[in-house]
C-alpha cells in the first residue's frame, strides 16, 4: 500500500469500505474506517497493553485529528503509558469528574470546600468577597466548558470600569480556581492561562499617596459630610471615632452592641487577625449608633444596603466619600483609619494604646 499521506486516507474514506490500518512503526497507532447504510467515518486508535491485558485508545475523529497530530497524540500517550497510566480509564473518571462540577459555580464550591480551608480566615473572607459581588454574578451559572478566554476578559474589563485593582484581584482567583478544577480533573483547561491583564487593563496605575488628614482639613471636612447622606455621615464618623477597619463596620450587626453598656463586641469572623475585640462607646458614639439603628428600620445590620437583607456594600462608603465637594480634600475610607492613628500620636497616647485601638497584633516584647 505504500506510505501513507493524507491523500491516500481521504482517498480510504471516500472509498467507503470498512478497514483497520495498522502503522508498522512500533506505535501501536491505526487508523478504522467504519460503515453504516448511508456513510463511512474514520478514527485514530491506539492499540497498548496495560496490565498484561490489550485495550484500545481513540485519539479523535479523522479528518478533524490530522495524520501528523494523531502521530503526536500516539506518541504522547505511549510516554504516559510507559509511566503506568491507563489512558481510557484516565478519560473515563475525567468524565466522571466534569459530571460531578458542571457550573463554574460548582466548580468554586469544590474549591471552597477543598482548598480554602487551609488558608488564613482574613484571606477566606477576601476570597469568599470577590466571589459573591463579582465573579460569581457574572461566571456563576455558566458551564464550565463554556467559560472562554473571551468571557474572562469581558468580566475583567467590566470590574475593571469600577476598579482596576479588583479586576485584578478576581482574574486571579478565577485563575487559581481553574488551577483547582484541572489538578481535580473538574476543568479540561484554564482559560486565564493565556491572558495577560497588562494586554486587558493596560498599566497599573501608581498607587495612589496615603492620605492622613490633618485637623484643619477635618475641621473642613466634617461639617460638609451632610452632602453623602445621614447613613454615610454618621459611618464616617465612627470609623474616625473608634479606628474600626471598614468592613468590621460595614459587616457589624446590631445583635455585637450592648448600647446600654456602650460596648461594641467585634466577633472573630469580622476582625483581620481571628480574635474577638471589644471597644467602649463614649456616650456621643452610641448617640449616633441608636440614631443608624432608628436608620436601619428593623434590619439586623447596623449600616444596611438597600434590600435591608444585606449589609451595604463594599464600595458604598468610598463612593459616598467620592460626591465631596471638590474643593475639599480627596480621601479613602481606609484613610480615615490612618488619620485615626495619627491623631492618637499628636495626642501623645503611648504606642502600645495606640495600637491596640486600632486593633494591632504587636509582635516581639512589646505583645500584650
Amino acid at each position: 500500500m505504500g506510505r501513507l499521506t493524507e491523500s491516500r486516507l481521504q482517498a480510504l474514506l471516500q472509498a467507503g469500505k470498512a478497514t483497520v490500518i495498522a502503522f508498522g512503526d512500533g506505535t501501536g497507532l491505526s487508523f478504522r474506517i467504519t460503515t453504516t447504510d448511508t456513510r463511512a467515518t474514520a478514527r485514530w486508535q491506539l492499540r497498548y497493553r496495560h496490565a498484561g491485558k490489550a485495550h484500545w485508545s481513540t485519539l479523535g475523529r479523522y479528518p478533524e485529528i490530522s495524520l501528523k497530530e494523531a502521530k503526536k497524540r500516539a506518541t504522547k500517550e505511549r510516554a504516559a503509558i510507559a509511566e503506568g497510566t491507563d489512558p481510557v480509564a484516565e478519560r473515563r473518571r475525567s468524565k466522571l469528574a466534569l459530571k460531578a462540577a458542571k457550573t463554574f459555580r460548582e466548580l468554586t464550591e469544590d474549591y471552597m470546600t477543598r482548598a480554602v480551608p487551609d488558608l488564613a480566615e482574613s484571606t477566606q473572607r477576601d476570597v469568599r468577597g470577590f466571589l459573591k459581588n463579582d465573579i460569581l454574578p457574572r461566571l456563576g451559572d455558566l458551564r464550565i466548558e463554556e467559560i472562554t478566554g473571551g468571557e474572562i476578559v469581558h468580566m475583567v474589563e467590566q470590574i475593571g470600569k469600577r476598579s482596576a485593582v479588583v479586576a485584578r484581584r478576581a482574574f486571579t482567583i478565577t485563575s487559581v480556581i481553574f488551577s483547582h478544577g484541572m489538578a481535580k480533573h473538574l476543568a479540561r483547561s484554564n482559560p486565564c492561562a493565556s491572558l495577560k491583564l497588562k494586554a486587558i487593563l493596560g498599566k497599573p496605575q501608581p498607587v495612589r499617596e496615603a492620605v492622613s488628614l490633618t485637623e484643619d482639613q477635618l475641621r473642613a471636612v466634617v461639617p460638609r459630610l451632610r452632602e453623602v447622606g445621614r447613613a454615610n455621615a454618621l459611618a464616617v464618623k465612627l470609623l474616625l471615632a473608634t479606628c474600626v477597619r471598614k468592613r468590621e463596620l460595614t459587616h457589624a450587626r446590631w445583635e455585637h452592641l450592648d448600647l446600654e453598656q456602650s460596648l461594641w463586641n467585634i466577633p472573630a469572623e469580622l476582625s483581620k487577625n481571628g480574635k474577638p475585640f471589644t471597644i467602649p462607646l463614649p456616650d456621643v458614639v452610641v448617640g449616633w449608633f441608636r440614631e443608624l439603628q432608628e436608620l436601619a428600620c428593623g434590619s439586623q445590620w447596623v449600616l444596611p444596603g438597600q434590600n435591608r437583607r444585606d449589609p451595604v456594600g463594599d464600595s458604598t462608603l468610598n463612593a459616598a466619600l467620592g460626591r465631596l465637594d471638590r474643593t475639599l480634600p480627596r480621601f479613602t475610607v481606609h484613610d480615615l483609619r490612618r488619620t485615626a492613628r495619627s491623631h492618637l500620636g499628636g495626642l501623645g497616647v503611648d504606642v502600645i494604646v495606640a495600637e491596640k485601638c486600632l486593633n494591632h497584633t504587636l509582635g516581639g516584647l512589646i505583645d500584650v
